[in-house]
């Protein structure tokens, strides 16, 4: 019996895109056993979509915090705890 080529129909499974990988090989722990290349990149696409909303919500926070320091400073408020001025919203 003959092995199926590379290319035939017969040979089928996950497609992986391995730039997900390429990008995260250094924070893989391998394993004895190695590890599947469709599951890592599984979990790294996952990861990449919740790592950019949680940097979306930082963008969002830090955008408000400049906005109401902003504000302050023309009202002539007090600023909040630990901030002296706008450029220390940008600091922290």
């Amino acid at each position: 019996m003959a092995t199926p080529a590379r290319g035939s129909p017969d040979h089928t499974g996950p497609v992986t895109d391995f730039a997900l990988i390429e990008s995260q090989k250094e924070n893989i722990r391998p394993l004895a056993t190695g590890r599947s290349a469709a599951t890592l990149g599984v979990l790294f696409d996952k990861a990449a979509d919740e790592a950019e909303k949680v940097v979306q919500e930082g963008i969002e926070r830090l955008q408000k915090d400049i906005d109401e320091a902003e504000r302050r400073d023309r009202e002539g408020e007090d600023m909040v705890d630990g901030v002296l001025d706008v450029l220390d919203v940008y600091n922290r």
